[in-house]
């Protein structure tokens, strides 16, 4: 039972005994005084007017009683009701919680896997690396007279160069290489033609670079199809 309808409860099991003696009590003497008309009309007059009292202050109680069920039952559906939606904030908070950790690991995840393999392809490409930071620094360069390369093929060696100084430096990352990976490769594939025919010159004399490591493109361009992916799971999970 609810403590807050204790006190009304007991209030009207009293009135509800109180009215209940007095008709056990009264009977006899209603069924008594009908027989006696004219003294009998009095009395139950007063009888009637007595139990009349009873029953308003039962019924008044009884109201009461009512009123106070109502208001507990609406203040303990309301409490149930905010004790749910309380579970319910939590609980979307934890699982909120539960995935943000592991979005975060997975996304540690990529960068460290995406840090590996910038790793590994900046380490095939480091003897290129050296040739070209020696042809920067000798301000060489292959000229299309006289040479096996076409302008456009030089211009191509040329970028390649460039474009080896930036990721060398950490001025441009792999990410870009990305982006024309097939033009990449082939700008490599025309450099280390040249590296290994001498043919950048300083001066109109050529610069004696004894490049002879030619680079694992089928390993190479497996990194950047890995690294690609890598960089798409991160875009799509709008990591970056």
């Amino acid at each position: 039972m609810h403590p807050k309808l204790q006190p009304s409860i007991c209030i009207l099991m009293d009135h509800s005994q109180a009215l209940a003696a007095a008709v056990t009590r009264e009977t006899a003497v209603c069924t008594l005084l009908t027989k006696k008309r004219d003294v009998g009309e009095v009395v139950l007059w007063g009888l009637g007017q007595k139990f009349h009292g009873l029953l308003v202050a039962c019924f008044q109680h009884l109201a009461t009683f009512l009123e106070e069920v109502k208001q507990v039952l609406q203040n303990s559906h309301s409490k149930r009701i905010e004790q749910q939606q309380h579970a319910i904030e939590q609980f979307t908070a934890e699982f909120k919680l539960a995935l943000e950790d592991d979005f975060l690991q997975r996304a540690k995840q990529l960068h460290f896997d995406i840090q590996t393999i910038e790793t590994s392809m900046s380490t095939m490409l480091l003897p290129h690396f050296e040739i070209c930071r020696t042809i920067t620094t000798a301000n060489a360069q292959v000229l299309a007279t006289g040479s096996t390369f076409s302008k456009a093929e030089c211009d191509d060696i040329d970028n390649f160069v460039r474009t080896a100084a930036k990721l060398k430096n950490g001025d441009t990352t792999f990410h870009s290489v990305l982006q024309a990976a097939n033009q990449f490769l082939a700008q490599l594939t025309l450099f280390e033609q040249a590296a290994s025919k001498d043919a950048f010159l300083v001066c109109s004399s050529a610069l004696k670079l004894q490049f002879r490591e030619t680079l694992d493109q089928e390993l190479f361009l497996a990194y950047i199809e890995d690294l690609s992916a890598k960089y798409n799971v991160l875009q799509v999970g709008q990591i970056l």
